[in-house]
């Protein structure tokens, strides 16, 4: 039943960009305490700070700024920003050094959060458009469960990268899939513009 969303033409790419962002950020949050446990030598309680920031971070642009900032920007470019920033998230945490590391760590999971709090919201709304008003729930109920899947995935697969490449190649790897995201979203809004450019020159 999840995988009914990459049957929709209109949407399959879209839907396959929503998951493997979801293998990503969920594998990145959840190896980061690990990675400043063991590469950085950061307590417990200095480690769990990071995520209490990215909460309260990501509280706020759900919670106050996607509206006007969807009115300004609209989806599609909120949800390539929100990609770029994570992006430059994970760059800052690979450069991270092992000493005096605070100002790096702290703008990496703040530009983490802000890039997630973009991406959620505006990625599940550029595919709720492109669904018929009759096939949005059974679509959007779904993509949560692709949510959910790719949250274990991400969390199983950055644990086997980070034992096998070392601490710092889940964030070259989720930059990877953050690169092929972008790439599908891309492509899903293009291939879309042009059938409805083809629909309208046949009507």
């Amino acid at each position: 039943e999840l995988f009914k969303v990459f049957k929709e033409e209109k949407i399959k790419k879209l839907s396959l960009a929503f998951f493997i962002y979801f293998i990503a950020f969920t594998g990145l949050t959840n190896i980061l305490i690990f990675f400043l446990q063991e590469s950085l030598n950061w307590t417990t309680k200095a480690s769990s700070g990071t995520l209490v920031v990215v909460g309260i971070i990501a509280i706020i642009v759900q919670g106050g700024l996607i509206g006007p900032l969807v009115k300004e920007f609209g989806e599609m470019r909120l949800t390539l920003i929100g990609s770029g920033f994570i992006l430059v998230a994970c760059s800052l945490l690979i450069s991270a050094p092992k000493e005096n590391a605070t100002i790096n760590i702290y703008s990496a999971v703040s530009f983490l959060a802000v890039g997630a709090g973009l991406i959620t919201p505006t990625l599940r709304a550029l595919i709720s458009k492109k669904l018929e008003v009759d096939k949005q729930g059974s679509i959007l109920s779904n993509l949560q469960g692709l949510q959910s899947l790719g949250g274990v995935l991400g969390i199983a697969m950055a644990g086997r990268v980070y034992d096998g490449f070392g601490p710092k190649s889940p964030f070259i790897a989720g930059s990877i899939i953050l690169i092929f995201m972008i790439y599908l979203i891309a492509e899903g809004n293009n291939n879309n513009s042009l059938n409805n450019q083809k629909s309208k020159v046949f009507k």
